[in-house]
């Protein structure tokens, strides 16, 4: 008997920001292609949940009912310098002439600001995250959408001698199946999206505790950083329906941990271990991943610097070790 196998060589994804929840992939949407460098997917899976019925007498189920159905999807890449469409399925977006930090080189560069969406200021739907659709579709034009996609955290890890890495977990509404030439319209052909090619591996690396250029920043390379966005998504039932309905984001939470080369005083300055909390609530952290020409800043505000510390080990350089929280993050593009 002969067995097919597809190699996942055979297959492809592209991703589209939602006109509405859940409404699928359409040619109208906006397309973001691939979201980065080496994009994989390493979860695309629906979750039918049945339960069990038992009746007395019987250790055997008479049958399962449906609580509903669950949609996930993990997205792994690799940040690259000439694409940022990556942000486009987590934040709301907004273009500004003003640089919160100069970048790259000047105050009159052109960047792309993305941020977390208010509940009473957002003028784009209030306090609404961007729903996506995905495509994925094999070498016979057989085609799977997962729709109703809401990122419900994104983790950022950066080590000396690697890659930038960025893990999207995906909470969905729905997955569909459509056989070679019944997808809809719009989704069988893939668009020439751009590949990003230029990965932003040794990219100059910094961290300063202030926004402004002023005489008392302190600067520092980084050996290695991690950056966790939790949108904390609650996707929403209705009576009657076994595809969610629609989802609400709720408390947004910023984590990390860097550590950098020991500096003399570093630690103790940005932990502020003399306990001064309203210097130690008002502290801002940056960490720029750039070449010449293109990357991002991370302006983490209003940080609570959890812990920090450094170990001494012979022979080996002293490395600083901070653990951080923070109110919201703004992510630059340019």
């Amino acid at each position: 008997m002969a067995v097919q196998v597809f190699p996942a060589s055979q297959f492809e994804a592209k991703f589209a920001i939602e006109e509405s929840f859940n409404s699928g992939y359409s040619s109208t949407e906006t397309q973001l292609g691939i979201l980065g460098l080496g994009m994989n997917l390493t979860t695309f899976k629906a979750d039918d949940q049945f339960d069990p019925l038992f009746r007395l007498g019987s250790r055997t189920a008479q049958t399962f009912y449906s609580k509903g159905v669950k949609f996930e999807a993990d997205v792994d890449f690799v940040l690259a310098a000439d694409s940022g469409n990556w942000l486009k399925s987590i934040f709301m977006y907004s273009y500004t002439t003003t640089a919160q930090v100069t970048y790259p080189t000047t105050t009159a560069a052109i960047v792309t600001a993305y941020t977390v969406p208010d509940f009473e200021t957002s003028s784009t739907g209030a306090g609404r995250l961007p729903s996506l659709a995905v495509a994925v579709h094999d070498a016979f034009d057989n085609m799977y959408i997962g729709s109703g996609l809401v990122a419900d955290s994104v983790t950022i890890d950066y080590k000396e001698e690697s890659t930038v890495d960025v893990k999207i977990s995906f909470k969905g509404a729905d997955l569909n199946y459509y056989p070679s030439g019944s997808a809809p319209a719009g989704s069988q052909t893939f668009t020439s999206t751009a590949y990003p090619s230029e990965a932003l591996t040794w990219a100059a690396t910094f961290i300063t505790d202030d926004q402004t250029t002023s005489s008392n920043l302190v600067t520092q390379p980084v050996k290695e950083f991690s950056l966790k966005l939790d949108n904390s998504v609650e996707m929403l039932y209705g009576l009657g329906d076994v595809v969610y309905l629609d989802f609400v984001p709720k408390e947004f939470k910023v984590t990390g941990t860097i550590k950098v080369y020991h500096n003399s005083g570093l630690v103790e300055q940005i932990t502020k271990f003399a306990k001064d909390e309203t210097d130690h609530v008002n502290a801002n952290l940056i960490l720029k991943v750039a070449n010449a020409q293109h990357g991002y800043i991370f302006i983490i505000e209003n940080n609570w610097y959890t812990s920090g510390g450094f170990t001494l080990k012979p022979v080996d350089p002293v490395i600083d070790e901070i653990e951080f929280k923070a109110t919201n993050v703004v992510i630059q593009y340019a």
